[in-house]
């Protein structure tokens, strides 16, 4: 490959002599253990909101909710640019972050649905999403290794029965073994992600 590409070697990841216990990639954190593997993402990101958010320093135990929980009567004007710009800034760190942690993903859709034109209900919003980051800054995902483990679709094949409850978007898992390696729009009934809060 480096006939043809320009390549970075970082190393191999591996429990060897001579490899590595832990790369970055994308700075996202990816180690190696005995038990398995352990992946991360880039935990900046989660700090950067934490710190530039006014109000964040105490934690929250949930994300948030839409920005219309936070409105009050009289607030419907909208930031100041600098504030906007700011906020859309913020919005779309947590939003990119979201890649990776799933617990925060409804929350940032919420915020970047309000991008364009956001109110003081929205800083609300993202105040709330920055104390919940500050008491849940890092989430690592375990890979415990497997023996022969076997790929199980699950596509919601009850969605067109549930007319009163269906999400707006069928969804669907694939599950190898006991990891979720992907998770297609929302499923409620199989959202066991392999994670814990570090």
């Amino acid at each position: 490959m480096h006939e043809r590409f320009l390549l970075k070697e970082l190393g191999r990841l591996g429990g060897g002599q001579g490899e590595l216990k832990e790369l970055r990639v994308l700075n996202r954190v990816i180690r190696w253990t005995p038990a398995g593997l352990k992946y991360e993402a880039d935990p900046r990101h989660a700090d950067i909101v934490v710190r530039g958010v006014a109000g964040a320093e105490r934690a929250l135990s949930a994300p948030g909710t839409s920005s219309k929980d936070f409105e009050a009567p009289g607030e419907e004007d909208d930031l100041p640019e600098r504030t906007a710009r700011l906020f859309r800034s913020f919005a779309a760190r947590a939003n990119y972050l979201a890649m990776d942690r799933p617990d925060i993903s409804q929350a940032t859709k919420e915020l970047c649905r309000r991008m364009s034109a956001p109110k003081a209900a929205d800083l609300r919003a993202l105040s709330r999403v920055a104390r919940y980051l500050a008491g849940a800054g890092r989430v690592v995902y375990e890979y415990p290794w497997q023996s022969r483990p076997v790929l199980r679709p699950d596509t919601g094949s009850d969605f067109p029965g549930r007319v009163a409850t269906r999400p707006r978007h069928p969804g669907g898992v694939g599950m190898l073994g006991t990891h979720l390696p992907q998770q297609k729009a929302r499923h409620k009934e199989n959202n066991n992600l392999n994670q814990h809060e570090a």
